[in-house]
Parts: structure tokens; C-alpha cells; sequence
């Protein structure tokens, strides 16, 4: 029997979204938090399942901001960050208040000061997908909490829109040091280990 046509499916071209489509369908009901997806360069994907020490790790990281921020500034945790072709919903993110201009639109790259993201078995995505998503969008700082290696990784200099984004600096802050987030209203110092679940006695006999 003769085949006619040898195209598979992961051959023919891909529906890609505009953000506004893929809002639209969230404000439809078509998609919901329990579907997991977020928008990512047009495409829509699954989140990847967190486990409890990534769920602890971004509500530390969210108690601690909260307590940073000045008057003016507000912490979102899980919720959308409308880019040009990205809808991402990073663990946490500083954005510029009143909280209540958002109750018609979500945050887009000008309101936003910080980003982090809470990382273990999405590292290699963080470091270079999201890194360059971020750095395209001109984001001001990036942190990569890192619980691998219970660090923070800092990330700031943002290239904006270029040919191959990126971030031209890079921090590794250790899990006994500080960081130092800056605010037009002044400086903030956070203690990385304050942002880190603490090791479990069966974890330390490792």
C-alpha cells in the first residue's frame, strides 16, 4: 500500500497565541487555574507541579519583600506579567503600587521592579528560557532562588530586545550572605537564608 502523505503532526506549523487571545480565553473561563498553563513566546504550557520546600521557598520569599518594600511598592505571588508575547506568572514579583490599577490589567514590564523565580527541577529553564524572557522585557533584576545549591542567583543589567537576550551581570549570593535590592526610595538588605527552608534533620544526615 502506497503512503500518500508522510507528514506527521509535529510537522505541520503550530498555533501560536497574541497575550490578549491568551487573556481573552482566561477572562472566558476557557482556561482556569486548575488547567496549570501559563503563555510563553505564543505558546501555551503546562507549569511544572510544585513540591512543599518550592511552595514554602516563595512564600518566605514573599513575607520577606512584603517586609522590605517601601510605600508604593506591592509583592504578587503566581499571577500573570503581560509581556509582548508572554504571559509568565513568576513565584514573585515587586511591582509598582497602587494595587489598585490592576483591578482592570495585569502588571506589564514598566511596573515591574523585581522578578524571582524559586527553582529546583526548573533550574536550567530559569537560567536561560525565563532569563532571557525577562531580559528581553527589559526587567530590572532577576533572582533565581536557588535550591539546589541554596543560593541566590542575581541577575541585572538587562539587554532589552536583542538578537540573543540576556542579562550582562550575574551574582552568586551564598546561602550565609546578603543581598541588597534597590528601591528609588532607598536600598533594601535581605538575608538569603531567610528565603530558604531550613534544612530537615533527616536532610542534614544526607
Amino acid at each position: 500500500m502506497t503512503t500518500l502523505f508522510k507528514t506527521s503532526f509535529s510537522e505541520r506549523p503550530e498555533r501560536r497565541f497574541s497575550v490578549d487571545e491568551y487573556l481573552r480565553m482566561v477572562s472566558a473561563g476557557i482556561l482556569t487555574k486548575r488547567d496549570q498553563v501559563e503563555l510563553i513566546d505564543g505558546r501555551i504550557v503546562e507549569k511544572m507541579p510544585t513540591d512543599p520546600p518550592h511552595i514554602l521557598a516563595f512564600e518566605l520569599v514573599a513575607e520577606l519583600l512584603r517586609s522590605v518594600c517601601p510605600h508604593g511598592w506591592i509583592v504578587r505571588v503566581d499571577a500573570p506579567l503581560k509581556l509582548e508575547q508572554s504571559a509568565p506568572e513568576p513565584d514573585a514579583m515587586v511591582i509598582r503600587g497602587p494595587r489598585e490599577q490592576y483591578g482592570e490589567r495585569h502588571p506589564g514590564p514598566l511596573d515591574a521592579l523585581l522578578i524571582v523565580e524559586v527553582a529546583d527541577s526548573t533550574l536550567a529553564e530559569d537560567r536561560n528560557d525565563m532569563a532571557q524572557l525577562y531580559a528581553e522585557a527589559a526587567i530590572p533584576v532577576y533572582w533565581i532562588l536557588n535550591l539546589r545549591n541554596r543560593r541566590l542567583e542575581v541577575h541585572s543589567e538587562p539587554s532589552g530586545p536583542d538578537a540573543f537576550p540576556s542579562y550582562h551581570r550575574k551574582v552568586d549570593i551564598e546561602e550565609g550572605k546578603t543581598v541588597m535590592l534597590q528601591f528609588p526610595e532607598g536600598t533594601r538588605e535581605l538575608a538569603v537564608a531567610d528565603m530558604l527552608p531550613r534544612k530537615s534533620a533527616a536532610s542534614k544526615r544526607v
